[in-house]
């Protein structure tokens, strides 16, 4: 517009990237004429810091996103090339499919482990009870000359994940010169008993083991 009384007669606001060339007319007002061109497909070195922007589109190249302070995140897939870690005390959930579509965690070979739990050990004391505060857990019994021809030995495993509708899984690690089987499982509220058997004709020469693991109900 004509600024001749030093007074402009509109204000115009360039966007972010635009450019503005300056032309001079030999007879008449100096004029700014604005190109249409608002930084489509620019490259721009630095863009410096942003305070708020609004990206719905286009690549990423080579950028940390949160690295120096987090925030949440919304994907529909993420594929990394290298590991992912999950810091602190946060849960990673699978959302819950159809009654046809079961999540998964698919590893590509055997030579990855998906771990799902801390493992706990115990001994047995002397009433052959253990307390084991982990989803999954090894106890060694406090007997150690079980008697042969399906002689049975009971644990009580207190813990805090068992409830009664839990489901538990249990497998043995045979004594000297007998031989194991889990025959009984009786999870209540807080405790599981696990009872084992020595069908051998052999009396045990020492302790066994039990392992066991906690489902959900």
């Amino acid at each position: 517009d004509d600024t001749s009384d030093g007074s402009p007669l509109s204000t115009y606001v360039l966007p972010a990237l635009s450019s503005v060339t300056a032309v001079c007319y030999g007879g008449g007002s100096n004029k700014l004429i604005f190109p249409a061109v608002y930084g489509g497909g620019k490259t721009v070195a630095d863009l410096g810091t942003v305070t708020t922007a609004d990206i719905d589109g286009g690549t990423l190249d080579g950028v940390t996103i949160g690295g120096t302070t987090a925030a949440a995140g919304s994907f529909s897939s993420v594929t990394t090339a290298g590991n992912v870690v999950f810091s602190g005390t946060h849960d990673v959930t699978l959302a819950p499919g159809s009654a046809t579509a079961a999540r998964t965690v698919t590893l590509p070979d055997d030579t990855g482990t998906v771990a799902v739990y801390t493992l706990g050990t115990a001994t047995a004391s002397g009433s052959n009870a253990a307390t084991i505060n982990h989803r999954a857990g090894v106890v060694t019994s406090s007997l150690n000359n079980l008697n042969r021809d399906m002689a049975t030995d009971t644990l009580t495993i207190t813990n805090s994940f068992v409830k009664a509708t839990s489901v538990v899984l249990a497998s043995p690690v045979s004594c000297t010169n007998g031989a194991i089987v889990i025959s009984g499982i009786s999870p209540s509220a807080g405790s599981v008993d696990i009872t084992s058997m020595n069908p051998s004709g052999t009396r045990c020469a020492s302790t066994y083991k039990v392992h066991f693991y906690v489902l959900e109900p």
